[in-house]
């Protein structure tokens, strides 16, 4: 096994995880049996075009590499804890509100990450030359007010009363997410009175 068979080795376990967690969801839940299937077949279909992106990728530069082997690891991983909130609440072992709270928990965990890591490995249009100043610290910033945002999603949904919580995470998750397009616009608009 080359080196780089050793680094997309995860992905692979984690894409057969998944086929794992929705036989499990299939045993548990066999009514719907028809959604197991087809995403099934899509995480097989992922792990076909595996070969085909990485082809692909081989052009770009390891940053980049790793950037995209970390979403595509990430979004097997939020998967597979869904799948597992499934399994756990068919099989009896949770109830419907333990599943949504975990739930909450994990998409405010994919924020975290997502702040943590996107000033580090998006391609920066600071490192491209238009207004790098003001677009770096827009980076940062969308960097920082993802990371409080994925906080306080996890605090809504493990402090506030269930039939509460989607409302106010929603509300903490759209905020964040304006702040984060607001300093893209600003961020923009600096550039392109740079290029004026």
């Amino acid at each position: 096994m080359n080196r780089a068979d050793t680094k997309s080795y995860p992905l692979s376990v984690a894409a057969l995880a998944v086929l794992a967690l929705l036989a499990l969801n299939a045993f548990t839940a066999p009514q719907k049996v028809e959604v197991w299937a087809a995403m099934s077949v899509a995480v097989l279909a992922a792990i076909g075009a595996a070969p085909c992106i990485a082809r692909r990728m081989s052009t770009r530069s390891p940053e980049e590499r790793a950037a995209i082997k970390r979403s595509v690891f990430l979004a097997l991983l939020t998967i597979g804890v869904a799948l597992t909130t499934s399994f756990l609440k068919h099989a009896g072992y949770a109830d419907g509100a333990v599943a949504k709270r975990f739930a909450g928990l994990v998409i405010g965990g994919v924020l975290i990450a997502c702040g943590d890591q996107l000033p580090k490995f998006v391609p920066s249009l600071a490192a491209r030359g238009r207004a790098p100043a003001r677009t770096a610290a827009a980076e940062r910033f969308v960097g920082r007010v993802l990371v409080l945002g994925g906080g306080f999603y996890i605090a809504a949904w493990l402090l506030m009363p269930i039939d509460r919580a989607p409302l106010g995470s929603s509300l903490i998750g759209f905020a964040a997410f304006a702040m984060a397009a607001a300093a893209g616009v600003w961020a923009h608009a600096g550039a392109a009175r740079e290029r004026v």
